[in-house]
């Protein structure tokens, strides 16, 4: 699927609701290849609650990628 590249303001964005998580750690965006490392505490159903806030984020238009936005590929599941 080929995508424009992310501007540095959506990166920024993107960036500031992880980093507003309170299970996030930390997050690193990048505009270029729009990838995001998400480093976040993992009890109980957080990586389901995590999947569910970019589902809301990128839905409601706050990432400006629309619906769809988060791709499911092998290798992306969380390292433990």
């Amino acid at each position: 699927m080929a995508c424009s590249r992310m501007t540095m303001a959506q990166a920024d964005t993107l960036e500031y609701f992880l980093r507003s998580l309170s299970y996030v750690k930390d997050s690193s965006v990048y505009e270029n290849t729009q990838d995001a490392v998400i480093i976040f505490t993992r009890t109980g159903s957080t990586y389901m609650e995590l999947l569910e806030e970019l589902d809301r984020f990128f839905i409601s238009g706050q990432g400006n990628q629309g619906a769809g936005a988060r791709e499911y590929r092998p290798g992306n599941e969380p390292v433990l």
